[in-house]
């Protein structure tokens, strides 16, 4: 956010290392053309809003969260300084859908709204539903798991986040479906947003399982009991989102400053050496969740280049072509295993739709997509669809979904505070 010069403002650094995560403060001037420098003003992993002084007072204030607090920190924009200690507005006050994102708002007349039980302080429940959108069982209990990736038998699950029984919620999770059990499966830097272990991508034969975390890609046995080994080291944050039915490639999603997310192939995956990716999309638009085909012959993507979500089909390898999929927003492209369904979700946060489209695979120039039909509705959490975290995965005969959905009914509450900087004043 800027300051009211137009010229400094605010913003977050995410680490592991606690000396360098917090809010700061800069000037585009600072840069010179070069990276832009900054300097550390909280310690604490949230935005801020500047809330400028009220008549007579001299200091302004910075708006953010705290744990579920909202806090106001005395603040000087004229010399960028923080004075005496912050203290709490209200509590129970919540992030946006991409956090450290406060979601709150402040006017010059001492208006304060801010959001109390938003979707970020929910817990969410795994759950099996039918193809009319039957509740037919769950999978665990709820926690703070992100990611849905079925093995290929249909018997494990692989999801980021941990259940409310594990002890954990960073990293990646196996989830014996027939013996109801969980164990910890990977993470190799827990503790930063933009490096946490996500994304697990099964390999054809259920044995390996590659996942991301921040800019390296990395491959585990799924059995355990070995490390898991470097796949690639990138410059950009990457995630992967699907491995080929003859396990000659990876799908992954390369996140650039200039050129917004493409789609990469990584060749062999799991031959020794080093793999030279190769360019499957690369645009000027988002791409990402890019899905093989069964047959090898197609993939389909989430690509933003209408303005909006939408859901398409390229053919593989890269060649002339292309069939959007999705009529009315889309995202989450997810294939039958027999390769006659697509499927995919209504874009958007908080209430979602499972659409199913009939598609006939064939040569290059055949690919054909039926009429979308609505199967189900559900509830869940927003997310940044570049880390290639599923929200549902079909079962391998395709009359079910496990679908990540909110363990309660979240009922957020907008709240307004008039004359707030009579708190601040004291008064």
């Amino acid at each position: 956010m800027f300051l009211p010069d137009g010229n400094h403002f605010l913003y977050v650094i995410d680490s592991a290392d606690e000396a360098r995560r917090g809010l700061y403060v800069a000037s585009l001037k600072d840069g010179n053309g070069k990276d832009v420098t900054g300097r550390r003003l909280l310690a604490d992993y949230s935005s801020a809003i500047y809330a400028p002084p009220v008549p007579g007072a001299k200091l302004g204030h910075l708006l953010f969260l705290r744990d579920e607090s909202l806090m106001a920190q005395p603040f000087d924009a004229s010399s960028l300084q923080i004075s005496g200690d912050a203290f709490a507005v209200a509590s129970e006050a919540s992030a946006s859908y991409n956090p450290p994102q406060v979601e709150a708002g402040v006017s010059a007349n001492g208006t304060l709204v801010y959001l109390s039980g938003g979707p970020v302080n929910q817990t969410f429940q795994l759950t099996w539903f039918d193809r009319s959108g039957h509740e037919v069982g769950k999978v665990g209990m709820p926690g703070t798991q992100g990611a849905v990736a079925l093995s290929p038998d249909g018997k494990t699950l692989a999801t980021s986040g941990g259940f409310a029984r594990s002890g954990s919620t960073d990293g990646i999770f196996l989830h014996d479906l027939a013996r109801d059990l969980t164990v910890p499966f990977a993470n190799i830097m827990a503790g930063s947003i933009e490096s946490r272990t996500t994304a697990p991508v099964w390999s054809p034969d259920g044995s390996q399982i590659a996942f991301g975390s921040g800019t390296n890609l990395y491959l585990k046995l799924a059995a355990g009991g070995q490390p898991e080994q470097p796949l690639l080291r990138s410059a950009n944050r990457v995630a992967p989102s699907d491995w080929s039915r003859d396990g000659r490639a990876i799908l992954y999603t390369s996140v650039d400053p200039k050129s917004r997310s493409d789609i990469w192939i990584l060749p062999d995956p799991s031959s020794p050496g080093d793999h030279k990716p190769v360019e499957f999309l690369h645009t000027d638009a988002d791409e990402s969740q890019a899905q093989f085909s069964p047959d090898g012959h197609w993939v389909a993507y989430t690509s933003d280049e209408s303005g909006r979500n939408e859901v398409y089909v390229r053919p593989y390898p890269p060649g002339p072509g292309k069939w959007k999929i999705s009529s009315s927003g889309g995202a989450d492209p997810r294939w039958s295993h027999d390769g006659k369904e697509l499927s995919y979700v209504t874009a958007g946060n908080g209430s979602r739709r499972l659409v199913s489209v009939p598609v006939g695979l064939g040569s290059r120039a055949q690919f054909e997509a039926g009429i979308p039909k609505e199967l189900f509705e559900f509830r869940t959490i927003g997310r940044v669809i570049q880390g290639n975290e599923f929200l549902y995965s079909p079962s391998p005969d395709g009359q079910r979904f496990l679908v990540n959905v909110y363990a309660t009914n979240p009922e957020p509450t907008l709240n307004v505070i008039t004359n707030w900087q009579k708190a601040a004043l004291g008064k």
